[in-house]
């Protein structure tokens, strides 16, 4: 969400409503949860991208208030981010994040100093990437927390090079205090493979992670800082680097897949070469409409997920649709095709 009076769950703190811990929000004041997937109790509304999603009240006890319908005043619609409508003006505004420039400098030095693990190495390799590949996407291993603080040492370094008031803008970055009481910087997230996001410019704009031990928040994170007070990267559409010896193509066919490591898989390999982008789901699909503009795109073939054939999974139906009609609007020509086994 982009109003910072709504918070994400986490595996620590889990939707009140459908008890899972990623894609759900909740208010600052407990008062009102934003479900995806429960619509029992909940009073049903339609996001920007055309997605559901199932207000809910939440009671006194935390539990979700599903014994009367529910009904919102003007307050709290003027209050959703999902619906566009400005925030008021006594919420707290959401953290500065840098521009594209200023996060690609900083993340590529981060990479700089980081290593890739053997174990990241040979399932990259599985994949069919090459060891040029994998090198020409910097893919990187993101350490654990603690000794020997190689979180705190590289982000110290970041700090020192690019300034305190740089690194508090870039996601992925806090601040904490030792036992001494002096401060210090350091990386969040889980240890696990960092995948670099990048623009059209191939700016490095985010770093997805691919948590090593994930538990029940999905395979794959977006290095944040949002749940420390800083900001959060937003949801970029990802667009690969070209194969490392090929040259550059006009793209009047683009492919849209979901998943940035996916999206990396296809450029690498398709042998025609055609130009691909990455979403971080179907939810995300306007993400992917200034970037077909900027390659000149003419066609447009989404790879959907099988779960978008689910009728378990309406959500997924929804923004299939949302995202075709938008297609057809801006002048495409659509195709959509089943993924049947890209990497995932």
């Amino acid at each position: 969400m982009n109003n910072s009076e709504w918070l994400d769950v986490t595996p620590a703190a889990p939707c009140q409503i459908c008890g899972k811990d990623s894609w759900c929000t909740r208010l600052l004041d407990g008062r009102w949860g934003i479900c995806r997937r429960e619509a029992a109790g909940g009073l049903a509304k339609i996001d920007c991208n055309g997605v559901p999603y199932y207000i809910h009240r939440i009671d006194a006890y935390g539990r979700s208030g599903c014994g009367a319908p529910v009904q919102i005043g003007r307050a709290l619609a003027q209050r959703l981010p999902a619906l566009g409508v400005a925030c008021e003006s006594n919420t707290i505004p959401p953290a500065e994040r840098a521009d594209d420039a200023t996060l690609s400098a900083v993340y590529n030095a981060l990479l700089n100093d980081l290593r890739l693990d053997p174990r990241h190495f040979d399932d990259l390799a599985r994949r069919g990437l090459s060891p040029a590949e994998i090198d020409w996407r910097q893919y990187r291993t993101l350490p654990p927390n603690g000794a020997p603080w190689i979180r705190n040492e590289v982000a110290g370094r970041l700090a020192d090079r690019f300034g305190d008031d740089v690194l508090a803008k870039v996601p992925g970055f806090k601040r904490g205090t030792a036992a001494t009481g002096r401060g210090y910087w350091t990386i969040t997230g889980k240890a696990g493979l960092l995948i670099p996001v990048r623009n059209v410019k191939a700016e490095i704009v985010a770093l997805k992670i691919r948590p090593d031990e994930p538990g029940d928040g999905g395979k794959y994170r977006a290095l944040s800082s949002k749940h420390h007070g800083g900001p959060g990267p937003g949801q970029p559409a990802h667009v690969p680097l070209r194969p490392i010896d090929a040259a550059p193509c006009e793209g009047r066919t683009v492919a849209v897949v979901e998943g940035v490591l996916k999206a990396d898989i296809v450029a690498a390999l398709d042998p025609a070469q055609v130009p691909c982008i990455g979403i971080d789901g179907c939810g995300s699909w306007r993400s992917a409409l200034p970037i077909l503009r900027d390659l000149g795109a003419h066609r447009v073939n989404y790879y959907i997920d099988p779960d978008a054939t689910d009728p378990n999974h309406p959500q997924v139906g929804s923004a299939l649709k949302a995202f075709w009609q938008a297609l057809k609007r801006e002048g495409y020509e659509p195709a959509i095709a089943l993924d049947t086994g890209r990497a995932a």
